[in-house]
């Protein structure tokens, strides 16, 4: 278990970097990098690995795409709650 003192109060996930928006301060506007969706299975796995170490109570699903373009943002969701996260 880490200690509390060195826990994190949230692990953000970026399921995708796809995004539908077109903002003028977003760096994807400039970033090489190609479109991509997080695979299910690696998610999983960081979800039992946070959940099994007890590094957070809550995750988020956004750092530069746009998480409801993720095809299986349900069932990420539903996989988070069903291992007690928030």
């Amino acid at each position: 278990m880490l200690d509390q003192s060195l826990r994190p109060v949230k692990v953000y996930f970026e399921l995708t970097n796809h995004c539908n928006f077109k903002c003028d301060f977003c760096p994807i506007l400039v970033s090489n990098r190609k479109g991509h969706n997080m695979d299910f299975e690696l998610y999983c796995k960081g979800i039992d690995e946070i959940a099994a170490e007890g590094i957070t109570d809550t995750v988020g699903y956004h750092v530069l795409g746009e998480p409801l373009i993720y095809p299986r943002l349900a069932d990420a969701i539903r996989y988070a709650k069903s291992k007690g996260l928030q």
